[in-house]
């Protein structure tokens, strides 16, 4: 049994790397950093150069925080209450996957 959980969890992850953008990525290595989470104010500057970047290409997202912020959360690797964001443990287990398999945040999105 506990091989299918571990089968579940890198099924999750191999999914949320397809999909998940490089700055959602990034803003959740720093909140990964952080001790106590990070501010709305602290993760606006990851959609930014987002929004800087991916113009044309990634329009569903462009300066859209709700969005943008929702899906990090939405998929359980980030939490949030009031403005303030800490990851979640399927967060870090996300993060330690990317870093076991060598993958890293695409620079571009």
């Amino acid at each position: 049994m506990e091989q299918v959980k571990v089968l579940a969890y890198y099924w999750f992850y191999e999914k949320m790397n397809r999909l998940i953008y490089g700055s959602q990525t990034l803003a959740l290595d720093h909140a990964n950093k952080s001790p106590g989470g990070v501010t709305k104010a602290q993760l606006q500057p990851f959609l930014a150069e987002h929004s800087k970047r991916g113009k044309g290409i990634a329009e569903d997202y462009e300066g859209d925080w709700n969005r943008w912020i929702a899906f990090i959360i939405d998929s359980g690797l980030l939490q949030s209450s009031n403005d303030h964001y800490e990851i979640t443990p399927l967060g870090r287990g996300f993060l330690q996957w990317m870093a076991a398999e060598g993958l890293g945040a695409s620079p571009m999105l």
